[in-house]
């Protein structure tokens, strides 16, 4: 799943992004959007589900530039 695309106004807070694979389904919600130490970030949950069991985590995503060598900015995963 493109990162980019969760910067889109139409995935807005609440958005659940879901897919289906071959032996499990999955989705990705944006939870929240809030500034993290001056750079704008996405709170993600991650949950995938695989006959009756289950797992979730969370995740964090930000803008801005990956290292001091990347030529534009973008949506970089935190966790």
């Amino acid at each position: 799943f493109p990162y980019t695309t969760l910067f889109r106004p139409e995935f807005a807070i609440g958005h659940v992004h879901t897919w289906q694979g071959a032996e499990a389904q999955g989705s990705l919600t944006i939870v929240s959007e809030e500034p993290v130490q001056g750079f704008r970030c996405r709170q993600l949950r991650y949950r995938l589900t695989k006959g009756g069991a289950s797992a979730e985590r969370p995740g964090l995503i930000c803008w801005g530039y990956a290292n001091q060598f990347a030529g534009s900015e973008g949506w970089n995963m935190v966790y």
